[in-house]
């Protein structure tokens, strides 16, 4: 116990350092030094849920986002130091300037997220949970059959449009689209959750209700000809939760072996939804003749690509342009909330100060841009307020990770326990997306989860 918190205490403080010692410019051993110590505090949270909070797999929250983390904003620079692959030449000439201070804020932002984790370390408990519950059981039928359901109505008819043309992301079609394709993830996912936690059985491989897991399988590939990366990630990394937490452990050698296949995946569908249609041939297509662009490493480029935009934010703010003091965040914490952004509409002065996202197009492709750059999670945080905001809500949201690993160890509590799967799917994929990206994540599933256990008998923890 102590030794998780003294430890992440001790890299926190190393970054620090390394915050307040770092130059303009690219140092290669300034790199190599940030790149170390973040692989040094991965695998030092993997030690910590293993040997520390005596957790049976590696498949856990705190885990699965420091190594997201470290592929989105860490592995180019860790390619280049150990001779994988050359930086090569960076998206502008300027922006060697500014590549200490990006690793060190990268640094900075996941030894955060470590030291807030591991301020509320506890020792897994015996698992609490009931898992006769049988009106939890039967909500989860139901939410996985409707969710199930609305995906089907979406491929057959609303989402017709998604299956042809370039792929300009998933948000395609009116509100009514939408509405459907966000609800049917929402309830497949909570569904899913429910359904194996309520066949708790350590002695199984295959869950007993072989037919939603047949079906989500399907849902998957569906994301995949869909080109919804994200959503394929996200549903993944919540079944594999609700999995590990009721069946068989998953060991380190199948959670690497998944790693790379998703990544070897992603590549093959980034190739395959430019085409003119969209289908499971021509993601086969792609696997079997896209040479160079189809590979692990290509996906890992493509993933660690948003990255760089560190470099952008530190050479644009505050050089070019002042703090955005949460004016970027406006926009979005309307979209927590169900149709806010239809309901109340915020007037910018700049109409590309919606989000992060739009800002940083606006910024690096032009107004007019058709496509976008995306953002990634420390941008997003220092774009807004500076190396402080990261060191903040990095922290907060280790804080808050590590509170509901706490109450799931110690109170074994049915709702925890089901945000902390379904959230899972949401904080792994985090590091590409904005901050707010979690909160909803976390806010919607307590929300339908309070619904739920408003029409089912309460029943006592054994």
């Amino acid at each position: 116990m102590a030794y998780a918190r003294l430890s992440s205490a001790l890299f926190f403080f190393l970054s620090i350092v390394l915050i307040l010692t770092s130059d303009k410019g690219f140092s290669k051993l300034f790199v190599g030094l940030c790149v170390t110590l973040v692989i040094a505090l991965l695998f030092n949270q993997a030690f910590i849920a293993r040997k520390i909070r005596h957790e049976s797999s590696l498949v856990q929250a705190d885990v699965f986002f420091m190594m997201a983390y470290f592929g989105v904003l860490v592995w180019s620079w860790a390619a280049d130091i150990f001779g994988i692959h050359e930086i090569g030449r960076l998206p502008n000439s300027n922006y060697a300037n500014y590549v200490n201070n990006a690793l060190a804020l990268i640094t900075l932002g996941i030894s955060a997220f470590a030291l807030g984790f591991n301020l509320w370390n506890s020792v897994k408990s015996s698992e609490l949970y009931n898992t006769s519950n049988r009106d939890w059981r039967a909500i989860g039928f139901l939410l996985f059959y409707l969710g199930f359901t609305l995906i089907l109505l979406y491929a057959m008819y609303y989402g017709r449009e998604a299956f042809t043309g370039r792929y300009t992301g998933s948000e395609v079609g009116n509100l009514a689209v939408r509405t459907t394709y966000l609800l049917q993830g929402i309830f497949v996912k909570l569904g899913i959750v429910l359904i194996y936690l309520t066949e708790h059985d350590r002695s199984r491989w295959i869950p007993r209700s072989k037919v939603p897991s047949v079906i989500v399988l399907g849902i998957l590939l569906m994301y995949l000809i869909l080109g919804d990366r994200s959503e394929f990630a996200n549903t993944a990394i919540v079944v594999l939760f609700a999995y590990s937490y009721s069946f068989k452990r998953i060991t380190l050698p199948i959670i690497i072996a998944g790693i790379v296949g998703f990544i070897f995946l992603s590549s093959a569908v980034r190739v395959a939804r430019i085409q003119d249609h969209r289908s499971i041939e021509k993601i086969w297509e792609a696997i079997t003749s896209g040479g160079e662009k189809v590979s692990v490493e290509s996906g890992l480029e493509n993933v660690s690509s948003s990255g760089l935009l560190t470099l952008t934010a530190l050479a644009t703010v505050p050089e070019k342009f002042d703090y955005f003091h949460g004016r970027l965040k406006l926009n979005e914490l309307l979209g927590i909330i169900p149709f806010g952004r239809k309901i109340i509409t915020i007037k910018h002065d700049n109409k590309n100060e919606v989000s992060t996202s739009s800002w940083l197009t606006w910024y690096v492709l032009g107004p007019n841009s058709a496509t976008g750059v995306g953002t990634n999670i420390v941008v997003d945080l220092y774009l807004d307020f500076g190396f402080v905001g990261v060191s903040v809500g990095m922290l907060m949201i280790g804080l808050i990770v590590g509170y509901v690993q706490k109450k799931i160890n110690i109170e074994g509590s049915w709702s925890t326990l089901i945000a902390y799967c379904y959230f899972a799917g949401t904080l792994t994929i985090m590091p590409r997306y904005a901050i707010l990206t979690f909160i909803r994540g976390l806010i919607w599933p307590l929300v339908f989860i309070w619904i739920i256990k408003k029409f089912i008998k309460k029943r006592p923890v054994n």
